[in-house]
């Protein structure tokens, strides 16, 4: 990365071909959708290109670009108001009105019933935590 701050645009060509496979998987693992996913992943290389002038060594270069990553993936569940629960997706969580007990029951029932699915399903990954 610094030699692409210091002029060199084959160096961003390097650092792209090195990264691109692990940070596309990255995206497609945490959204489950691969159109989300090229968008994200385009997103964050566009951003890695404007902040090259002010790029600054802080720790490896792929602790920086999976911040940068982990950011935006952030930033579309908060825009999309998903919510996160034991790696289980409650969708527009903030259209809940939790006003009675009946609901909060009903939202514990989602959660149950989407955990239990994906168990039988054996889709969980060790990486599921509450985001």
């Amino acid at each position: 990365m610094l030699r692409y701050r210091g002029g060199e645009p084959q160096a961003f060509d390097i650092l792209y071909s090195r990264h691109k496979g692990p940070l596309f998987r990255y995206f497609v693992r945490q959204c489950g959708d691969r159109a989300t996913a090229e968008e994200l992943f385009q997103d964050v290389w566009m951003k890695l290109i404007r902040a090259r002038a002010t790029y600054e060594v802080e720790a490896k270069f792929t602790t920086y670009l999976y911040t940068l990553a982990h950011n935006r993936l952030m930033d579309f569940f908060r825009r999309k108001r998903i919510v996160f629960v034991d790696g289980v997706e409650l969708e527009n969580i903030a259209e809940h009105t939790l006003k009675l007990p009946e609901d909060l029951v009903a939202l514990r029932e989602q959660v149950t019933s989407r955990l239990l699915k994906k168990a039988r399903n054996g889709s969980g990954d060790s990486n599921d935590r509450c985001m």
